[in-house]
């Protein structure tokens, strides 16, 4: 069992067995040298190793690596280390390694201790070389098999980089630099932008935090740009540019104008964003140009009378929501047996049971209706004018009879 030393760089192997003792300083030794050795050896040793050693062996005693295996030229391995023994064999004290390496003024240059050149003697082999090195301020690399660049490296403060991945574009996959994961389940790479990617055609990219943990983002100090989905076009800090079509009981939540009824009470439509539960904000703002629209005549004086008349204004509270205040607003239920479907649509709502009213109305299992109030305002809009205009003509008329 061979002890195994390197010096300056360099891999330098001889042979021992246990059948003999050398200890203390020798200078020459020729022929096959057997035993354990133990103190300080400078010179040069022909026998089963060619070459020559420098330096010291102090601190050793007994076998450190098996080597099956025992060819060699002058500061060369040839042949193939086919079995590590599963421990080392006593080395003294708490302080010493198993293997040390020392130097610098490798082929990386003064800066560099390069301490391991691996090549793959395949032919024919596609890079078949990788060159193992530390660096002046610890930092451990690994360089590519023409020794051009660093293509892996960890510092001493536990920093692992990769280069960047040049000349990619969004949405497609690295072929350079990157961290994959599997054969297809995703990649890690940096062009300018940072990616992220499921390669798998199919596969969803899960990000989730644990328990109570919350999914942070974007609110870093400084932390201003906002958060894109579908798109590098930003029109909010949220935007959101892609769709999903489904199938839903609807009406368009729209500003207050007139008569914009461009929808219908059910269909197939593209949805960017749902929710299950209530939405907040400071404003909604819906879009309103008439560019968009259908406009296909004015609310009629009968319709905006029949709903003030036809519909009851209603205080309530939730049944089974965690605000139990006072709400106002309207009965879907009614609007619709009134005439007014058009501001009712439905949404999915799991584990609702259907009623059936007294006078035959089914409200549908499994559907929550829902009001669009915005476009209950026209309404209100188109009789508050025209009470406006005949208590103006009641006015000029009691000034005609008062003169």
């Amino acid at each position: 069992m061979p002890p195994f030393y390197v010096n300056t760089g360099s891999f330098d192997i001889f042979e021992v067995t246990s059948s003999a003792i050398l200890s203390g300083s020798t200078t020459i030794l020729n022929g096959n040298m057997t035993g354990s050795y133990s103190g300080s050896y400078t010179g040069s040793y022909s026998g089963s190793y060619t070459g020559s050693i420098s330096g010291s062996l102090n601190g050793y005693s007994g076998s450190l690596i098996w080597l099956d295996t025992f060819v060699t030229s002058s500061n060369t391995v040839s042949s193939s280390f086919n079995r590590l023994s599963s421990s080392f064999n006593r080395i003294t004290g708490s302080s010493e390694v198993a293997i040390y390496v020392s130097g610098s003024n490798t082929v990386g240059g003064s800066q560099y201790i390069d301490f391991l050149r691996v090549s793959n003697s395949t032919n024919p082999a596609v890079n078949p070389n990788k060159t193992f090195r530390i660096n002046n301020i610890g930092t451990y690399e690994i360089v590519d098999s023409v020794y051009g660049s660093v293509i892996w490296s960890l510092s001493d403060a536990g920093i692992v980089q990769i280069p960047s991945a040049a000349g990619k574009t969004i949405g497609l996959n690295a072929t350079g630099s990157a961290i994959n994961f599997g054969t297809s389940g995703g990649q890690i790479f940096d062009d300018g932008n940072f990616h992220i990617h499921s390669l798998n055609p199919g596969a969803n990219l899960w990000m989730n935090a644990s328990g109570s943990g919350k999914l942070v983002i974007n609110a870093q100090t400084g932390a201003t740009g906002g958060v894109l989905i579908g798109t590098e076009t930003q029109s909010g800090y949220v935007t959101i540019n892609g769709s999903v079509s489904a199938a839903y009981t609807y009406a368009y939540l729209t500003p207050a104008v007139a008569a914009p009824y461009t929808g219908t009470s059910f269909g197939t439509n593209p949805y960017s964003l749902t929710a299950n539960s209530r939405i907040q904000a400071s404003e909604f703002n819906a879009t309103s140009d008439e560019r968009l629209k259908n406009i296909i005549g004015k609310i009629k004086l009968a319709d905006a009378i029949k709903f003030i008349k036809g519909v009851n204004a209603i205080q309530f509270t939730w049944k089974d929501e965690l605000d139990k205040g006072i709400k106002t607003g309207y009965s879907a239920q009614q609007l619709i047996k009134t005439g007014f479907e058009h501001l009712v649509g439905a949404v999915p709502k799991p584990g609702l049971e259907e009623t059936v009213d007294s006078d035959g109305f089914i409200s549908p299992k499994d559907t929550q209706l829902v009001v669009n109030n915005d476009q209950i305002t026209p309404y209100h809009t188109l009789l508050i004018q025209n009470l406006l205009e005949r208590i103006e003509e009641l006015e000029k008329r009691l000034l005609v009879s008062n003169n």
